[in-house]
């Protein structure tokens, strides 16, 4: 935790540093919390608002306060103190877990909050792990699974950023988010051109049914109208439009993360020959005592 106080330092405007860490007359002079109300009234940041908590490790509380509940649009960086506290929380060497396992005829599994279930260590395979999964179930004999149930109870309802609604919902880096996630919560939906004037062939992964194409593309050796894509609010149909002249991949932001990460595990087990009898469920337990 100690790591914290110096990141942080290194974020904050030189007046900020200097409210902090003033001599010791200036300390005497005029409470901490004084000082870093007068640098806030001074900021005068035009069309910008400012959140601040100073905590002290040492004393487990609150030393200055400003907004500090607001919900502010963080700049990109902001994951570098996200990353500062996870590692002094949890320790450089924590694992997610995702537990998967029986519970009768159900398959139950428990969301950890794993960021990277994913193909990025797996020959960009999103479903490797899936694959992996079925293969142990396989191996202990399991050949038919009824209800898959996803519990994703560890994290609160809230998917996005409250001021994201003013975003469209299909760019990457605003996907939603949640106890259960794959592929970054996004579809790579790669375009390709066919014949000139004839619709390009379009392919996902994973390929999965949880997304509708509307395929309105056309193949052109020159593009003369852009390529675009758009996913409805609330829906996973994509719509491609527009003329593509090579072939590149897009990730697109889906709805409901849960549902994507079960539809996907199902898909991946029937086609590794796992029968499965059920529904797709969400409970809202967190642990692995149900």
């Amino acid at each position: 935790m100690r790591a914290l106080p110096v990141l942080a330092a290194l974020l904050l405007p030189a007046s900020f540093d200097s409210a902090l860490r003033g001599p010791a007359q200036d300390k005497q002079a005029k409470p901490l919390r004084d000082r870093l109300d007068a640098l806030v009234q001074d900021l005068k940041l035009k069309d910008a608002r400012v959140g601040i908590l100073v905590f002290s490790v040492r004393d487990g509380a609150a030393v200055y306060a400003h907004d500090e509940r607001e919900a502010l649009k963080l700049a990109s960086n902001t994951k570098l103190l996200t990353t500062a506290a996870a590692i002094c929380k949890l320790g450089p060497d924590f694992t997610f877990r995702t537990a998967v396992g029986t519970a009768g005829d159900g398959l139950h599994v428990f969301g950890g909050g794993d960021p990277n279930i994913s193909g990025r260590f797996h020959d960009d395979d999103p479903t490797a792990i899936f694959k992996a999964w079925a293969a142990k179930l396989k191996a202990a004999g399991v050949a038919r699974v009824g209800d898959i149930v996803l519990h994703g109870g560890i994290f609160d309802e809230v998917q996005t950023h409250p001021e994201w609604a003013i975003y469209d919902p299909w760019w990457w880096w605003g996907a939603p988010f949640g106890a259960l996630s794959l592929n970054d919560n996004c579809v790579d939906v790669t375009v390709e051109p066919a014949e000139p004037g004839k619709p390009c062939r379009v392919s996902l992964s994973p390929d999965t049914a949880y997304v509708t194409i509307d395929n309105k593309t056309q193949s052109a050796a020159k593009p003369q109208k852009p390529f675009g894509f758009t996913r409805a609010r609330g829906t996973n149909g994509i719509s491609l439009r527009g003329e593509v002249g090579a072939k590149a991949t897009y990730s697109v932001a889906i709805h409901d993360p849960a549902r994507y990460f079960g539809t996907v595990l199902r898909e991946t087990l029937v086609r590794s020959g796992i029968e499965v009898a059920g529904k797709l469920e969400e409970s809202p337990a967190p642990r692995e005592d149900v």
